[in-house]
Order: structure tokens, then C-alpha cells, then sequence
């Protein structure tokens, strides 16, 4: 894990460590791209952490020289759409903001390990078969979200209408679906962190694109070459002057 310094350094670390163990901490200034190479094959992933996404993106590109085929991990302070296209564009697998939940962060990175490692995880009997649900891990929804993004999965591309949505909401206990199924969408929306977004057709319903979301589905479940762990990543991190 590399770190850049910045006012949000502090909780950046704090936020990787909800969901990564960080195994050493150690202190490079200048940072070298080397001292990287130095590590051989003994890591899997390789974190970056920053408040400038030129900064985060620039060292990515460097580290996809040395290591091609490592799964690359960008987390920024904000992420908002433009610095995430950056990113990606950089080489990173995958883009976190700093106040983004941790917990589809870790669902997100031991489904590629787990998919690397040749395992797969088969649902529960009854259960909705959402693709986004089952690659961001299906602890991170309530059963009411993940019929929700299966509901709009199944129509991608075209607008799944207001009475089909507020079907969904019947086990609220508020009078207004269409207030019921706003406050859905909200949710899911900031659960999904920018992979896609979930849009309201004006007087139709609400849809998502079926290209951003083959596009999500694919990037989801990048896999990366070296993967061994089996438990909640570990890192080791350095701060880059």
C-alpha cells in the first residue's frame, strides 16, 4: 500500500484498515518505483492512496510497468466521475473514495482473489441471481436492494416502470412508493460507488445502461495473475514522499 501524503492521510490509512490488515508500516521519501521491484512476487495487490488523482495516476502507470498483471487498487479522498475515468485509464482494477463504504471495498477485491483461486460461491436457494449483488457481495444488501438491482438487471437498457418498482417496496411502511422507491435508488446508487448509475426515466420508471453495466460486471470481475490469500488482504504500508 502506498500512501501520498495530504490533509486526508490519516483517515485514508484509518479507512484501508476497516477492511485490510496492515501488516508494516515503512516510510520511503522520494519514493522510488524500485523499491517496489525490490518486493519480487511476494505481494498481490498493490494499493495507492492519495488526495490528487495525477499524483495516484501517475505512480499507477509506473507500477503497471514493473507489475503488469498485480491487481491495482486506487483509493482518493474524492472520487468523483472524471478522476475515476482517470484512474482507470492509469491501469487501476478498481477506484474507492475515501468515505465510500469499506465493506464493498473488501467484497470487491476477495471476489478477485476468490475468482483467481478458481472458486465461486453458489447462491442460496430462493435467492435473487443479481450479478452486481453477487460480485459486491450479497452482505453488503438487503434482500429488498438486491430485487431492486436484479429488477433493473433484467430490464438493461430500458426503463422498468414506477408500478413494477413499487411492487418491490410493498413491505415499507410508507404510504408514497414513489418516495419509497427514491429513497431505494439513493441508497443503491452510493452502494455502487460510480461502477454505474441508476437513472429515472422521466414519467417512465428508472433504468440502467446495459453497456455501463456489462462494462461493470467485466471490470468486477477482473482477476489478477498472483492471488493466494483466502482471508481479508494484507498490506504493507509505505508513505511516498
Amino acid at each position: 500500500m502506498i500512501g501520498l501524503p495530504g490533509r486526508t492521510y490519516d483517515e485514508r490509512v484509518h479507512w484501508v484498515g476497516a477492511w485490510a490488515t496492515i501488516e508494516q508500516e515503512m516510510t520511503y521519501s522520494p519514493w522510488n518505483t524500485r523499491l517496489l521491484a525490490q518486493a519480487g512476487t511476494r505481494f498481490d495487490v498493490v494499493l495507492v492512496h492519495g488526495d490528487e488523482d495525477r499524483r495516484v495516476a501517475h505512480l499507477l502507470r509506473e507500477f503497471r510497468e514493473v507489475y503488469p498483471s498485480k491487481l491495482m487498487i486506487a483509493v482518493l479522498s474524492h472520487a468523483r466521475a472524471a478522476e475515476r475515468a482517470l484512474l482507470y485509464r492509469a491501469g487501476a482494477d478498481a477506484v474507492f473514495d475515501l468515505f465510500s463504504e469499506g465493506g464493498v471495498a473488501n467484497a470487491w477485491l476477495m471476489n478477485a482473489i476468490k475468482r483467481q483461486e478458481g472458486l465461486t460461491t453458489e447462491p442460496a436457494a430462493g435467492t435473487v441471481q443479481s450479478r452486481l449483488v453477487a460480485l459486491l457481495g450479497s452482505q453488503n444488501f438487503t434482500r429488498a436492494e438486491a430485487e431492486f438491482i436484479h429488477q433493473l438487471e433484467q430490464s438493461a437498457g430500458r426503463p422498468v416502470s414506477y408500478s413494477s418498482l413499487a411492487q418491490l417496496t410493498r413491505r415499507t411502511k410508507t404510504r408514497d412508493p414513489r418516495k419509497s422507491i427514491q429513497v431505494m435508488i439513493c441508497r443503491l446508487n452510493a452502494k455502487l460507488q460510480g461502477l454505474l448509475k441508476i437513472r429515472n426515466v422521466r414519467e417512465e420508471g428508472y433504468q440502467i445502461d446495459s453497456n455501463a453495466l456489462e462494462a461493470a460486471v467485466e471490470r468486477l470481475s477482473a482477476t489478477p495473475a498472483q492471488a493466494e490469500a483466502e482471508e481479508a488482504p494484507r498490506l504493507v504500508h509505505a508513505l511516498a514522499g
